[in-house]
């Protein structure tokens, strides 16, 4: 679904918030820090590298100059940055106050990773002769038969949870004239692990299934046995509930050229030509379920490129498959009301094949850039795979491919 223009999708929120969204308030000051990472030797700026407030979820990361800017209303009062093979240090700062310049100068710690050297200086990166460059076309060479529908036949069970939570709570906000006879909705308030904020879960469905796939001719059917679905109903729009959530039932799949979000059209990591769009950078070698994979780090050449930042891991062996993968959209770009938006999978191996198991997607929306907004969660686990076994016709037929049982919903 895409819409048509922005005022469009502010009404659909609005519908959605209602009262919660009239004035944003805030009870505690916004922190705001820049700044630059470096080398301490070599002066060279250092990408990637973690920044996060001590003992919380909040944090951001350094460009491919090493720049950082982090603003908050979470913040602690020491700024911490870690990247490997350089000591970690941790600064204090004000919490509270805006326009703080921090800058870090980090010295390496002596190990020697067998692995190209990081380095963020846009004269020295080259797509000839860099390994780097060289693995993420093996990817790319060898996607198609790590793709589960290289397979004639396949099926799995599939748990999905998809929750809208209301965000950026505050003590001003709780105590609203508008909330005196319900704050009992409070005690439900949680932490986000992505980011740290506060959240008030507002919906919540969970649903079962079993998928089945059948290469030719093609069909994917997926029938629903059942559904739960909780929420403050009294409080909350259910048409502009399911529509919000209707833009997160958008499949991922990292081997595709084009990943389709919030109605755009993403250039993958693993698209043919990727390598044109994206820098890559092998950072370290580590152990995934047993086996040598490689962290594989990107990040788009253009900052306004419908594109990702993030990682793949991807095993050291001659399959080049995708064991896990991290993406994230730069502020940069214009993306609907749309703040923020993070994609975690998760791959295991199944006689041989190395198969999705864990899927999830947070997006961060909001109508003014620090109100109240929305997160939506979608979290997919996908379990006892059965291959190249086909099923009878009737189970591919027919030309819906959602089928609910009548009785989901009791279940």
């Amino acid at each position: 679904m895409k819409f048509s223009n922005k005022t469009h999708f502010r009404h659909l929120l609005l519908l959605c918030f209602g009262v919660l969204l009239i004035q944003p308030a805030f009870s505690q000051k916004m922190t705001g820090i820049k700044g630059k990472v470096i080398d301490a030797e070599t002066q060279e700026p250092l990408p990637f590298v973690n920044i996060t407030f001590l003992n919380s979820n909040v944090g951001t990361e350094t460009d491919l100059d090493g720049n950082y800017s982090i603003e908050t209303m979470w913040a602690t009062d020491s700024l911490a940055v870690s990247y490997l093979g350089y000591v970690t240090q941790a600064v204090p700062v004000k919490v509270g106050e805006k326009n703080q310049v921090v800058n870090f100068e980090l010295s390496q710690v002596g190990v020697n990773l067998n692995t190209v050297t990081v380095t963020a200086e846009k004269k020295k990166y080259r797509k000839k002769d860099n390994p780097a460059v060289e693995l993420i076309r093996n990817v790319i060479d060898n996607k198609d038969k790590n793709r589960l529908s290289s397979l004639d036949y396949y099926e799995y069970e599939q748990y999905e949870k998809t929750e809208l939570d209301l965000n950026n709570i505050t003590d001003k906000f709780r105590h609203r004239k508008a909330f005196r006879k319900i704050q009992f909705i409070f005690d439900y308030v949680d932490t986000s692990e992505v980011n740290g904020k506060p959240y008030l879960p507002l919906f919540l469905r969970e649903t079962a299934s079993r998928v089945f796939y059948r290469k030719d001719p093609e069909a994917k059917k997926e029938y629903r046995d059942g559904i739960k679905i909780t929420g403050f109903d009294e409080w909350v729009d259910p048409n502009s509930i399911s529509t919000l959530t209707d833009l997160l039932y958008q499949d991922v799949n990292v081997y595709d050229n084009i990943i389709m979000l919030m109605g755009s059209q993403f250039i993958s990591p693993t698209n043919s030509i990727a390598p044109d769009f994206y820098k890559f950078y092998i950072l370290d070698t580590l152990e995934y379920e047993g086996h040598e994979v490689i962290d594989l780090a990107f990040y788009p050449r253009n900052k306004l490129d419908l594109a990702f930042k993030g990682n793949l891991y991807i095993t050291h062996d001659s399959s080049f498959a995708v064991v896990r993968a991290e993406m994230d959209i730069l502020p940069d770009i214009n993306l609907n009301f749309v703040r923020d938006l993070h994609i975690e999978q998760e791959f295991s191996e199944q006689e041989g094949a190395w198969l999705l198991t864990e899927d999830y997607l947070v997006v961060d929306y909001s109508l003014t850039e620090k109100g109240q907004g929305l997160f939506g969660q979608r979290t997919v686990s996908y379990r006892n795979h059965v291959f190249n076994q086909p099923r009878e016709e009737e189970v591919y037929s027919g030309a819906d491919k959602v089928v609910e049982d009548p009785d989901a919903l009791k279940r």
